[in-house]
């Protein structure tokens, strides 16, 4: 993953944070920025708790993989 990463940082679908992120994404984009848009809505219900006490969640941890 190259450029910059922009967060949107809630897991509430259709928020206006995520909106925001996305205009934002785009005026970089028309900058000639290369970019890549982190939304908290895709990660698991229950990834808060899912972690603890050793357990892994294969939905997170595939995520992990993918965006860190």
């Amino acid at each position: 993953m190259n450029g910059i990463c922009i967060i949107s940082g809630t897991n509430r679908i259709g928020s206006y944070t995520k909106k925001v992120a996305e205009n934002y994404q785009q005026v970089l984009k028309d900058l000639g920025q290369e970019t890549f848009l982190f939304s908290l809505e895709n990660l698991p219900p229950d990834f808060t708790f899912s972690g603890m006490f050793g357990k892994t969640n294969p939905q997170l941890e595939e995520i992990i993989q993918q965006n860190v």
